[in-house]
């Protein structure tokens, strides 16, 4: 992130940046206040790759905060935002700040996590296949030897059904 890139961020009183808004500028380790206003919509300038904004609780940048960019998923409806802790929404915010290199970047999870859900998935089927097999193999084993007669005894009870016909 460049801190000496000026940043400008827009909050709406309403969703889907629509109604009364509010734009600064900010840049550096600036802290701008924002009015006491329900702010449900936000435009970030920039990239994701560039620019990171805090929002934050209080009027000092401190208190509980949450980190955001563009291409950030739902700023359109700040309601689906809230700071860290679960302390209270993000249209309560009371200022501003840039954040640094400890915002995460815009990273498409959904693939890398549906890919290794996929192969956690195929091992636990083929764990539980082996398991199933060697289970299958030893129990039959034990089951043969402990319940089927010797060929001696086969023979003997073939015999006797052979007699009795």
């Amino acid at each position: 992130m460049r801190w000496d890139v000026s940043t400008s961020v827009t909050l709406y009183d309403e969703e889907d940046y629509e109604g009364a808004n509010y734009t600064y500028s900010i840049s550096g380790t600036k802290c701008i206040t924002i009015p006491k206003v329900t702010w449900k919509s936000i435009k970030i300038s920039g990239t994701a790759t560039t620019t990171c904004v805090v929002l934050h609780d209080d009027a000092t940048c401190g208190g509980n905060s949450v980190q955001l960019r563009p291409g950030y998923p739902h700023l359109y409806d700040l309601w689906l935002w809230g700071f860290r802790h679960d302390q209270n929404l993000a249209v309560y915010a009371r200022s501003a700040s840039l954040c640094g290199n400890s915002c995460p970047e815009v990273i498409d999870n959904f693939s890398a996590v549906s890919e290794s859900a996929i192969v956690l998935i195929l091992l636990a089927i083929l764990f539980a296949l082996v398991v199933v097999w060697f289970g299958e193999v030893y129990f039959f084993q034990w089951y043969r030897d402990a319940h089927y007669p010797s060929h001696q005894e086969r023979h003997v009870v073939k015999l006797i059904i052979l007699d009795s016909l």
